[in-house]
Parts: C-alpha cells; sequence; structure tokens
C-alpha cells in the first residue's frame, strides 16, 4: 500500500500517525534535520524488505510527496517512521517497542555556523507560509460548510442506497474491523491521490456531486462497521471528518469520489448516482456551485502558500546536504537496515 498519514487540512495539519502504526511490534523513530537522510533510510527499508519477498507499505509525506513519513512491514511487525514535526513520535515504550535512530549525527555543525541566521529566518518564513496555508484552507472550509447549510438532500433516500450497494458489491466483507489512511493529500502541487488500495476488481465512482458522494459513503462506512466488515475508509484531504473513499479488501471493490482512481489496477463497475436524491432548487444549486468556486479559489491561494514553504524546506535541505558526511550515513545505514530486518 501507498497512502498517507498527515494531511494539510482546514483544522490544520491532522495526523493519523498513531493509528496507522498502531500494528507495529517494533518502532524505529527516526530523529534529524532536513536533508539528514530520513526518508532515504526508510525507502531503504522498504526496498531490502521487497528484495527479501516481503511487503512494504509507503506512507508518504504530504508537505513533499516525493519522500516518505513512515514505512511499514506488516510481516515482521514492524516500522520506523519520521518523529520530527508536524507528526512528532516519542517513545511510550522505549526499549521494548521502540527506538530512537537519531541521524542527526550524521551533520558537521562546523559547516553550518555561518548559515546560522539564515536557517533561522528559513524556519520562521516556513511557519508563516504554513499559516497561511492552513488558515485559507479554514476559510475555505468555512465557505464550502456554508454551501452545504444551502444544498439538501434527501438522506434516507441516500442511507437506502448506500446499504443495497454494499449488500451488492461486497456481500462477503469478512469479519474485522475498520482502518483509516489518507488516499490523498492536498499538497503544494495541489491534490496528491496515491494508488493505495492495489487492484480493485470493482472501481464504483460516485459522481461529481461531492456532498451527496460524502453521504453515500458516510452512511455506507456506518453500515460496514454496524455489519462488522472488513473496510478501510480514506478521509479526506482538507476535511479528515469526511471520507472520500471506502475500500473492501475481501471483495476487491471501492467506491470513491476522487478524480483518479487510488488504485493501481482495476476495472469500473456501474456508477452511483447520489446527486439524484439532491432536492435542492435549480436557484439554490446555482449559488452552491458559485460557492463551491470561490472556496476553490482560495485552496489555490493556499496552495501556492505551501509551494512557498516547501521551496524554503529545499533551501534548507540543501545548507544540511552540504554538512552531511555521507560515506558514514550510508554505511551506517546499510547495517542498520539490515539489524532492523534480521540478517
Amino acid at each position: 500500500m501507498e497512502f498517507f498519514a498527515g494531511a494539510n487540512t482546514e483544522k490544520g495539519f491532522v495526523s493519523i500517525f498513531d493509528r496507522v502504526l498502531a500494528g507495529a511490534d517494533r518502532l524505529y523513530i527516526i530523529k534529524g534535520t532536513s536533508g539528514c537522510g530520513k526518508s532515504t533510510f526508510m525507502k531503504t527499508i522498504a526496498s531490502e524488505a521487497e528484495e527479501r519477498g516481503l511487503a512494504a507499505h509507503r506512507v508518504y509525506c504530504s508537505g513533499d510527496p516525493d519522500s516518505l513519513d513512515a514505512v511499514i512491514v506488516p510481516e515482521l511487525r514492524i516500522a520506523a517512521a519520521d518523529g520530527t514535526a508536524p507528526h512528532v513520535l516519542e517513545p511510550k515504550n522505549p526499549v521494548l517497542r521502540e527506538r530512537l535512530i537519531d541521524l542527526g549525527a550524521f551533520i558537521d555543525e562546523k559547516p553550518l555556523l555561518p548559515h546560522g541566521d539564515e536557517l533561522a529566518a528559513i524556519t520562521a518564513q516556513k511557519a508563516f507560509h504554513y499559516g497561511a496555508a492552513y488558515r485559507l484552507l479554514g476559510a475555505a472550509g468555512a465557505v464550502c460548510k456554508t454551501a452545504g447549510a444551502l444544498a439538501s438532500y434527501d438522506e434516507a433516500a441516500i442511507k437506502r442506497a448506500a446499504r443495497r450497494a454494499v449488500d451488492k458489491y461486497a456481500p462477503s466483507g469478512g469479519e474485522g474491523d475498520g482502518q483509516a489512511v489518507f488516499a490523498s493529500a492536498f499538497t503544494a502541487e495541489g491534490l496528491k491521490i496515491l494508488p493505495c488500495f492495489g487492484r480493485a476488481e470493482a472501481l464504483i465512482p460516485l459522481g461529481n456531486d461531492i456532498r451527496a458522494a460524502k453521504l453515500f459513503l458516510k452512511f455506507a462506512a456506518e453500515y460496514a462497521r454496524g455489519s462488522k466488515k472488513e473496510h478501510i475508509v480514506s478521509l479526506c484531504a482538507t476535511n479528515a471528518e469526511e471520507y472520500d473513499s471506502l475500500y473492501f479488501p475481501r471483495d476487491g471493490v471501492l467506491f470513491t469520489l476522487l478524480p483518479a482512481p487510488p488504485c493501481a489496477e482495476y476495472s469500473y463497475s456501474k456508477p452511483q448516482t447520489p446527486a439524484r436524491f439532491c432536492t435542492a432548487s435549480k436557484e439554490t444549486k446555482k449559488r452552491v456551485r458559485e460557492l463551491d468556486s470561490l472556496a476553490a479559489g482560495i485552496e489555490a491561494a493556499a496552495q501556492k502558500e505551501l509551494a512557498a514553504a516547501r521551496a524554503l524546506h529545499g533551501k534548507a535541505e540543501e545548507i544540511y546536504v552540504s554538512a552531511l558526511c555521507t560515506d558514514a550515513l550510508r554505511e551506517f545505514t546499510g547495517k542498520e537496515v539490515k539489524r532492523i530486518l534480521g540478517e
């Protein structure tokens, strides 16, 4: 699986790291500065595990989708995760479950001394841009809520349709609890969608009425929980209290409202159309579309702030990389990864 465990939302940064790492009996918490090799260390774990025939779940960074925030090897019940802000992780059961790995030890302090003021300024500027992005996402969320208050739906009908669809497409479901991930994240590049559900036997689109689709997913997930069907929900990128996808792994069925399927391979099935249960007037629908357009414009401004923060992160990373003891880090990484996975 490939997914996010953190998201830039209308309520700021939201982390579900504790939930996605809960199944690990052994957790390696990686500390260190930008550019010290945390993501490379975890990518090496994933590659080495796969060379040994083991599955490796990659958890990507919503601030930089090219980087990893964590890697999980379920068969060995081990995980490694970036424990720095904004998803700070600290040991709760040190030694017995968690172990700290400080890659910052491979940064030479002397080359950094001339850059002290520059790095402090970059940190302050990044905080400003992230703060601006979160305020803008909050404003966009408020506009969406206003639009949602205007829109109206026959919720009882949507609930019935959701239950029928679950019974039809996921008849077995399997016994189990629900899990949560972020299949998508709002990034400096806009909405980024990962193929976190692998291959779906049936991909069922939910149409372009986002509010109707979210109601459908809400009721379908409630029904799945009540029926104790094994399922995975994907939380919405900008509002973690809502869903954008619902997956039933035993039946290979994925319901989604995302514009790009969050799975590597799939076969389309007949779409569900919860939009048909909208009861709003034409005039109200027009007002809702206008508000949605306004929200989209505000989100575009938020994206620019995230892009500015990412550019600053890149500058800081260049400075730290210039002070990195590369050979020593490479040697440590090779030995440590083998130790983590077992010689």
